[in-house]
């Protein structure tokens, strides 16, 4: 088959259209056609990390892609597909045998990764214990983060990166993205000589609040009011309707996961009721929203800080608070370098 995409730019504009031809994994039969599917990518917090550490260190970054990359990944199985219509060659009931993987196969991701892999390894690059998907090498000032075709270069050295980006240019046709300015959909501005890093999803918020018809509402302060404590619905308990409320609450938690943690508390709250949502809780799902449109602009903010610790982490609970099921709510900062790189809160 045949899929068209249109691929939009990191602010929205439409970049070009796409063509691609997909295999129908979903045909495939496991330990016939295909066996391991797992495939990693960098983590949040790896990538956090990786910027605190660029501006703790004067380090730049350099952005890069593989285009088509799972088309590069050899296969060990033997596969066959019909031929797209339109590209028949020879008699239109002839198959193909592929010889690389195709977009479509159940374990092409994982092809591609153990392809990338060999590679950087190839070029003296180490991946950390920590997260595979993050490669140092070991005597250089090279950082190398991988997000399945998306590559960031933390690099002080221009020659080191020149021959970085070579190899992979000649090996995969690497595009040289220039400096990082949009990753994920994240918003990332690099200043190497005030060493200041800001990462923010202002443009991924105002879609949010578009998509759940709250653009231009009323801001809020705070995303939830003091003391403010959502229990299950009752029978008496309003139910909350027709509305789209486990999308809002997995919006909101991209947020959070990201760029967001002072909403982490306040959507984890609400995601603890997403099964059985009463009116009450949909109020305090737009009490959020109201909140994000009054602070869309904000984000993370790294600073080079000499005298910074190099990790410090700093957690809190309290003591069964939870009236319905006595339960403890807990929460924990790490930074590295005087800024945060992981956060959560949990019942």
């Amino acid at each position: 088959m045949v899929a068209f995409r249109v691929k939009l730019s990191g602010d929205g504009t439409v970049e070009r259209l796409k063509a691609r031809i997909c295999a129908q994994g979903f045909t495939q039969e496991f330990l016939k056609d295909y066996f391991e599917t797992y495939a990693p990518v960098a983590r949040l917090n790896s990538i956090r990390t990786f910027l605190a550490l660029i501006t703790q260190t004067g380090m730049r970054v350099r952005q890069g892609d593989v285009p088509t990359a799972y088309v590069k990944a050899g296969l060990k199985e033997t596969i066959y597909v019909r031929q797209p219509k339109g590209f028949e060659e020879g008699s239109p009931t002839s198959v193909w045998r592929l010889k690389k993987a195709l977009y479509g196969l159940k374990q092409a991701g994982r092809e591609w990764n153990a392809e990338l892999n060999g590679f950087l390894l190839h070029c003296g690059l180490v991946p950390t214990r920590e997260d595979p998907c993050v490669y140092i090498h070991p005597t250089k000032a090279l950082i190398v983060l991988i997000y399945v075709d998306d590559l960031l270069i933390g690099y002080h050295d221009e020659a080191t990166l020149a021959s970085l980006l070579t190899a992979l240019q000649d090996k995969y046709g690497v595009k040289d993205l220039g400096d990082i300015s949009w990753f994920l959909g994240i918003r990332v501005s690099v200043d190497v000589e005030q060493g200041i890093t800001t990462m923010d999803q202002s443009q991924y918020a105002g879609e949010v609040l578009r998509r759940f018809g709250m653009s231009g509402c009323r801001p809020r302060k705070t995303p939830m009011d003091k003391g403010t404590i959502l229990y299950k619905r009752s029978e008496e308990d309003e139910a909350a309707g027709d509305v789209p409320y486990r999308q809002a609450v997995g919006a909101l938690m991209y947020l959070a996961r990201v760029t967001r943690p002072d909403i982490s508390f306040a959507v984890n709250q609400v995601a603890a009721h997403a099964s059985n949502p009463s009116k009450a809780h949909w109020i305090a799902v737009k009490n959020i929203l109201r909140y994000i449109e009054g602070s869309k602009q904000l984000g993370i903010i790294y600073r080079r800080d000499p005298d910074a610790p190099r990790v410090s982490v700093y957690t809190d609970t309290d003591w069964a608070n939870d009236e319905e099921g006595r339960k403890s709510i807990s929460g924990a900062v790490i930074y590295v370098s005087g800024c945060p790189v992981h956060w959560h809160t949990k019942r």
